[in-house]
């Protein structure tokens, strides 16, 4: 179930790099790290991508510092996974980490462990990808407002990179119940588009029409009393407040919608 969203306009991604710009940097042992494999968004440890992290930090070279969040009052690797484990490898004791803000939940923090390495150098799997699209619905980033409003395939597939095909077969497998809230809601935009359309042609026709008639109405002949009767009818029908003869006097566009 899609946890409770707190009260915002619109629900976007922040980009990585933005990400890590507004987090607080911190040097802590790696004893009091905590690795929780729920959070972790690979599904396995590549042993040479750690022995050439070992090697890079026995020349002294640097590392990025690891990713973390403090979930349930300790401090939760989020990303650096292979850099932890290079770092025991050579025997360090301390690290540096970055802690992010506002992290307090394993949905969230796994969601953010996915979207790190959504463009990382070591490229998510196909299927460790498709875990990524299922956090980023469990984290309730798939909801575009606080009032439950749906983003589209569009949206989602924008913000991901994924084509709109893979995102519609993984929601209609992972989450029936949200595949169908979002053709609904689909069905529903485009019904009111075309309505929208069509309400907007007859306006148009019909303004135009009662300009006509307005026209016409100004004569003293037989065509301009009965031209005055339907415009008359037409104002009626409308909801038209203005007098009749406040109409015909103006001296441009003398009926307007």
């Amino acid at each position: 179930m899609t946890k409770q969203q707190s009260p915002v306009c619109e629900r976007r991604l922040m980009d990585p790099a933005a990400l890590l710009a507004s987090a607080e940097r911190r040097m802590v042992a790696l004893g009091d790290l905590r690795v929780d494999p729920s959070v972790s968004c690979r599904s396995r440890i590549h042993d040479g991508r750690v022995r050439l992290m070992a090697e890079a930090l026995r020349t002294e070279a640097g590392l990025e510092p690891l990713v973390v969040a403090v979930i349930d009052n300790a401090v939760t690797l989020i990303d650096g996974h292979h850099r932890y484990r290079a770092l025991l490898a050579t025997g360090e004791g301390r690290t540096a980490v970055l802690v992010l803000p506002n992290v307090t939940d394993r949905e969230e923090a796994r969601w953010l462990a996915f979207w790190l390495h959504w463009r990382a150098a070591l490229p998510l799997t196909r299927k460790e990808r498709r875990l990524g699209f299922r956090a980023y619905v469990e984290a309730g980033h798939h909801l575009a407002t606080r009032f439950g409003r749906l983003k589209t395939y569009r949206t989602i597939a924008t913000e991901l990179g994924l084509p709109k095909s893979t995102l519609w077969h993984w929601m209609r497998e992972e989450f029936p119940s949200i595949a169908a809230r979002m053709a609904k809601e689909e069905t529903d935009a485009s019904a009111h588009a075309k309505t929208s359309r069509r309400k907007a042609r007859d306006l148009k026709a019909v303004r135009h029409h009662a300009n006509q008639l307005a026209l016409l109405a100004r004569g003293g002949s037989l065509v301009a009393v009965e031209a005055r009767d339907e415009l008359a009818a037409a104002l009626r029908r409308f909801g038209e407040e203005r007098p009749l003869e406040a109409i015909l006097a103006a001296p441009i566009d003398p009926y307007s919608f």
